[in-house]
């Protein structure tokens, strides 16, 4: 985990957005907290689908492959907070991590505006750019940003919205995405997949690139070194966190590494 990684906040406004400038990605050690102003969008996490209307919000862990997706090429304004994730530890807050950490992947990254309104969130966030933008204190910035977590962290408590905002993406997508991540270290490939759910496996290479923008193979390998990077921030070594990974062995997470990174783990990783 990075403790050392700033603060960003900004408020961004694409005149006409393209789709092939808002590719599937991760953050590395890096959460975000994205409010949508306006556009003709959806946001893409995990093989789950959520249409994005004015003023809600979006939080998504630094393992969490997302998107947004444009329906046309209306500007497309929004605000995003991205913030390292130790913060909550750095700034005794853990009681708000479950918003980021207390939930699997691509479940539950949706906050709407109509549960958020009356709550005083639209006036922190006001608050939080005026004074980010006139350069008051950090300690003051981040007091503010403690406030607007604990006001998510309360509003998605208050009401179970799950059932009227549920995910609206692939069901069998979904269900293969939530698989792999909770057997990244088993020997899980194409073949054990499609038996796993009896999936004709030209289907699922389809189905699967189709809504994710990744093939399966490697989607399972970037996963991989996602929990590569977690394990080595747990001062577990390279050969270790690669075996625990699912690579097999090291020689394998190297190649694969490389393949993915264009460089060899050492420059990224300790360990």
């Amino acid at each position: 985990m990075n403790s050392t990684a700033p603060i960003i906040i900004s408020r961004s406004h694409t005149l006409h957005p393209l789709n092939f400038d808002f590719r599937l990605h991760t953050h590395t050690d890096m959460l975000e907290i994205l409010i949508f102003i306006s556009g003709d969008s959806e946001f893409r996490v995990e093989g789950n689908v959520y249409p994005l209307h004015p003023y809600d919000t979006v939080v998504v862990a630094s393992n969490e492959m997302h998107r947004v997706f444009h329906h046309s090429d209306t500007p497309y304004e929004r605000i995003v907070i991205n913030l390292p994730d130790s913060f909550f530890v750095t700034n005794s807050c853990e009681e708000y991590s479950d918003l980021f950490f207390g939930r699997k992947p691509g479940d539950m990254n949706l906050i709407p505006y109509e549960i958020t309104k009356n709550t005083g969130y639209s006036d922190c966030i006001h608050r939080l750019l005026k004074y980010r933008e006139s350069g008051e204190s950090p300690i003051l910035v981040k007091s503010i940003l403690i406030e607007l977590l604990h006001l998510l962290n309360k509003s998605r408590k208050d009401i179970h919205w799950e059932r009227s905002y549920g995910n609206h993406g692939n069901k069998h997508i979904r269900e293969v995405i939530s698989y792999i991540n909770d057997n990244l270290t088993e020997n899980i490939n194409l073949d054990t997949i499609s038996e796993k759910f009896f999936i004709n496996k030209n289907y699922l290479c389809r189905a699967f690139k189709r809504h994710t923008g990744y093939t399966l193979n490697k989607y399972i390998t970037h996963k991989r070194i996602l929990y590569v990077r977690e394990l080595c921030a747990r001062n577990m070594s390279l050969t270790q966190a690669s075996l625990e990974a699912g690579f097999g062995d090291y020689s394998n997470f190297y190649k694969m590494y490389v393949k993915e990174t264009g460089h060899a783990p050492s420059k990224d990783l300790r360990g």
